[in-house]
């Protein structure tokens, strides 16, 4: 696996912690027999707001670890047009996303009967919230590397597809072929660490 991902695994294994936390803070915090939805309506979306803010400078890190000549306002223009656009991997766009997750996690948490039922609701939200963090954050790898090639001034590219567990049949049928910088084809699969190198 190249280098770039597992640096990036690095510092989603810090935002896991930190998603963690915060999520064990709602379990602490609530309880179905003095459930208050406005207050938990209130609470979750300052909730997720911390979270996508954590994760938006996260990615901005992982962003200029991946391009090193890049600064943090061309990482944040990296990010943010990565979190900003539709994803044909996950089927949404990031930021849309975040608050469909939210809304879902209070309706699920006012709709719980009992505790367990609660907590149940909050270990699928958190979940969800990680496998997509981790998702976006291989996604900005991808960006920041291409954006590499187009500002070297690279016009081709090969695919090399990572022999894992992860490899699909698509991703060993893209392994050597060649794309021009702006035809590459949309990762196959989630979380696919597959990737582009310069053809010379």
């Amino acid at each position: 696996m190249p280098t770039r991902y597992k640096a990036a695994d690095k510092r989603t294994g810090v935002a896991v912690r930190r998603a963690s936390a915060e999520f064990q803070n709602l379990r602490l915090r609530f309880r179905p027999d003095h459930l208050n939805v406005v207050l938990l309506k209130k609470y979750t979306k300052a909730m997720y707001a911390r979270l996508e803010k954590a994760d938006r400078e996260m990615m901005i890190a992982i962003a200029m670890a991946t391009y090193d000549d890049l600064d943090r306002e061309g990482a944040a223009e990296v990010v943010d047009g990565v979190l900003s656009a539709y994803d044909p991997v996950t089927g949404y766009v990031y930021h849309r996303e975040v608050i469909r997750k939210r809304d879902r996690l209070v309706e699920s948490m006012a709709a719980a009967q009992d505790r367990a039922a609660m907590q149940e609701a909050i270990s699928r939200a958190q979940r969800l919230w990680v496998a997509q963090m981790k998702q976006f954050a291989d996604e900005v790898v991808d960006a920041a590397m291409i954006k590499s090639y187009r500002d070297a001034g690279i016009g081709r590219v090969r695919w090399v597809t990572v022999p894992d567990a992860k490899r699909c049949t698509r991703c060993a049928e893209l392994d050597g072929e060649e794309f021009s910088i702006d035809d590459i084809p949309s990762k196959p699969h989630r979380h696919c660490r597959c990737y582009v190198v310069p053809v010379e």
